[in-house]
């Protein structure tokens, strides 16, 4: 599945022009980071962030810029035994590709409902949070292809694509396409497009 995500991103995202790619690893190589949250700070907006997927990331960041964070194995996952915040700036665009991460949690930034934050969580897992909650912080949250997430996902604007859920609730503007969804308890309201999902009683 990570093989695939990554190759709809390079069919459906921009083109990463001028961007830098950051290593993290523990090695003490020229060039790496042994922190994730030493290449967030040093990266800009477009850059890159690859993690080894055998070595565990054990810590807790934040992310306000615009930023992909992928394995560098292609079809195995990486690991964050942390949370990850996603600062809800404006415009930005935050994509957490094959990951594993312990929590997700969403702050009020410089986005509003002209100027959205855009966050993807693509082929990706929640190992201990019982799901994503970013209601009331204007960020687009879209699950792609997220196969074994069995999460709740809550919130006002986005996407929810190919991915196995627990329930949903959305308020504003959504797409529910082509989901297995565990329960019926879902709620939606303002403009939305349900298709070709399989709800069920799990």
């Amino acid at each position: 599945m990570i093989k695939h995500a990554i190759l709809l991103m390079s069919l459906f995202f921009c083109v990463r022009l001028g961007a830098t790619d950051l290593l993290v690893n523990n090695t003490g190589a020229p060039n790496t980071y042994a922190t994730l949250a030493a290449a967030i700070n040093a990266a800009n907006d477009g850059d890159r962030i690859l993690l080894e997927p055998n070595i565990p990331i054990f810590e807790s960041v934040s992310i306000d810029k615009s930023l992909e964070i992928v394995s560098t194995a292609v079809d195995t996952a990486f690991n964050i035994n942390g949370t990850v915040t996603i600062i809800a700036n404006a415009n930005k665009e935050i994509k957490l590709v094959g990951a594993h991460v312990n929590a997700l949690s969403f702050s009020s930034g410089t986005a509003d409902s002209s100027s959205l934050c855009k966050f993807y969580f693509i082929d990706s897992e929640l190992i201990g949070a019982a799901g994503i909650d970013s209601r009331n912080k204007y960020v687009e949250t879209n699950v792609l292809f997220c196969s074994s997430l069995d999460r709740y996902v809550r919130f006002d604007y986005g996407k929810i694509i190919g991915s196995y859920i627990s329930s949903f609730i959305s308020a504003v503007d959504c797409k529910i396409i082509a989901n297995q969804i565990v329960s019926l308890e879902s709620q939606l309201g303002g403009s939305y497009l349900v298709a070709n999902n399989n709800f069920y009683n799990g």
